[in-house]
């Protein structure tokens, strides 16, 4: 299975916290975890902005930048390019969802991906709208 995997739900994968468990399930060997091209900039942005928000600690911080840094090469990413751009463009018009967001969702629709993991509730309604797949949200809260 093609499993499109946004930052909100990842990062729950490296910073242990509600719905880690769920995001944790799918990565078994059989699924193919795909990303968008921005996942890498948000990633450090997560850890960056919590550890600012001194909502997790320095220590955590490291160990969760070093666990991504090992996996991320395993992961696929489409390329931005001028497809990907007009279509995060068409989903922004439909949608009325941020830039980034836009482009996580433009990413996974340009993409043949069997679900949709997201920890954002603006997004997966977005994405609800835009795709003809199986969308989850996992947990409350958002976390890019």
């Amino acid at each position: 299975m093609v499993v499109f995997i946004d930052t909100s739900a990842l990062a729950k994968r490296y910073i242990e916290e509600v719905g880690s468990k769920e995001v944790d399930f799918y990565f078994q060997d059989e699924n193919d975890i795909l990303l968008a091209p921005v996942t890498t900039i948000e990633m450090k942005s997560v850890f960056t902005r919590r550890l600012r928000e001194k909502s997790i600690l320095l220590d955590i911080v490291k160990a969760a930048s070093s666990e991504w840094e090992k996996e991320e090469p395993s992961f696929r990413s489409i390329p931005f390019n001028s497809t990907l751009r007009n279509a995060a463009i068409k989903v922004i018009e439909r949608t009325g969802i941020k830039t980034l967001d836009s482009i996580q969702l433009a990413s996974a629709d340009l993409s043949s991906v069997d679900i949709f993991i997201t920890a954002d509730k603006a997004l997966s309604r977005a994405a609800e709208i835009v795709l003809d797949i199986k969308v989850i949200c996992i947990g409350s809260k958002a976390l890019s």
